[in-house]
């Protein structure tokens, strides 16, 4: 199913807000997806910028949101917004790092949020709600 499927449908399918979690530790990962989990986010996961790529492609419908490291492997988080803007323009994008000198660029007029880790839970929710409302 191309990307471009995605665009139509709605992000939202029973109420709960769907994010795509892209983080490549493995440890960090699932740190957050229980804290996104337990705010009740229906929550997909993936490890890198490539996978993510792949499991937007499995989605039967574009995430709310999409959570994403900014320094990975194989395709960091401003080029997986980068490609994702290029088929889902406005897909909104809350990018998170350790590193507080990180630059980043908006992408064409699509929205962003930044957060640094290590974070709090109820810091996590309160910027996602925020972008989502």
């Amino acid at each position: 199913q191309p990307l471009e499927a995605l665009t139509s449908a709605s992000p939202v399918s029973d109420g709960r807000p769907r994010i795509l979690l892209v983080e490549d530790d493995g440890d960090v990962r699932m740190a957050v997806q229980d804290m996104l989990k337990s705010a009740g986010f229906e929550v997909h996961e993936a490890s890198d910028g490539m996978d993510a790529l792949e499991r937007l492609q499995e989605m039967m419908r574009p995430p709310s949101l999409i959570i994403t490291d900014v320094m990975m492997p194989r395709m960091t988080g401003p080029q997986l917004a980068k490609q994702v803007h290029e088929t889902m323009p406005g897909t909104r994008v809350l990018f998170m790092s350790g590193y507080s000198d990180q630059i980043l660029e908006p992408v064409g007029n699509s929205p962003f949020a930044f957060i640094a880790k290590p974070f709090r839970a109820t810091d996590l929710i309160k910027t996602i709600r925020a972008i989502l409302a």
